[in-house]
């Protein structure tokens, strides 16, 4: 499955399990902020002190194109009920930002 490269820069809760903050930037340049358990996003533990850091997001992409430029673009959706704190659940990003 791909996944988007998102940026970890907070933990939103300490309950088990830890809740962190991520935001990633979409093919427009708006920056959107998913907030999500850390074993969905890495198998290992996250401290503050190593924050900001990179990880990813398993995403399905639901349709790819390139824009006038020639710059590929993904529509995608991430697993699990994830959605963005704005409540989107669709976004379309560059495709360079997935990991395949």
């Amino acid at each position: 499955m791909p996944s988007l490269k998102v940026q970890v820069t907070r933990i939103v809760d300490h309950s088990y399990p830890i809740w962190v903050e991520c935001i990633f930037t979409d093919a427009k340049g708006k920056e959107h902020t998913i907030h999500e358990k850390v074993p969905v996003i890495s198998a290992e533990n996250i401290s503050e002190i190593e924050l900001p850091m990179s990880k990813q997001i398993d995403c399905l992409v639901e349709d790819q194109w390139r824009d006038k430029k020639g710059i590929s673009i993904s529509r995608i959706k991430f697993p699990w009920s994830i959605e963005s704190i704005e409540g989107m659940t669709s976004f379309e990003i560059l495709s360079e930002n997935l990991e395949k």
